[in-house]
């Protein structure tokens, strides 16, 4: 006795993500000179924002509890997290904001201003814009 079964695979459309940008994100720290990372983006799934200078030797973490057009404001009772980390050692948004004024076609733009605490750096400042998702 022979049993077959078969199930049918359902096909999933792939998501429109465009794999080659790297993103504009552009900081300044203690109101420095701006400079722009290597790469910036970000990910849906756990609302978060990720860029990167020099390889990993200096990068930005923003945790929001969403990615829709609106200011976020950083703090431990928002829950919006905002880290910035250069020479391994991070520096944690203590006051501030992180305002995304677009998110279309799965690109993500706004600026952002924080006050930072943990050290020699005290504030971020900054703009971006075509945030690929991922």
């Amino acid at each position: 006795m022979s049993f077959f079964i078969s199930c049918s695979k359902e096909e999933l459309e792939p998501d429109p993500i465009d794999s080659q940008s790297n993103g504009d994100f552009n900081y300044s720290i203690n109101g420095a000179a701006f400079q722009k990372a290597d790469s910036a983006v970000y990910f849906a799934l756990n609302t978060t924002v990720y860029a990167y200078k020099n390889g990993a030797s200096t990068s930005f973490e923003i945790n929001l509890s969403a990615l829709t057009p609106s200011t976020y404001y950083i703090s431990s009772a928002t829950g919006n997290q905002f880290i910035y980390t250069t020479n391994n050692v991070d520096y944690s948004g203590s006051s501030g904001n992180f305002i995304i004024s677009s998110n279309t076609n799965n690109k993500l733009a706004g600026t952002f201003s924080c006050a930072l605490s943990g050290g020699t750096f005290t504030s971020a400042t900054g703009n971006f814009s075509d945030l690929p998702r991922r």
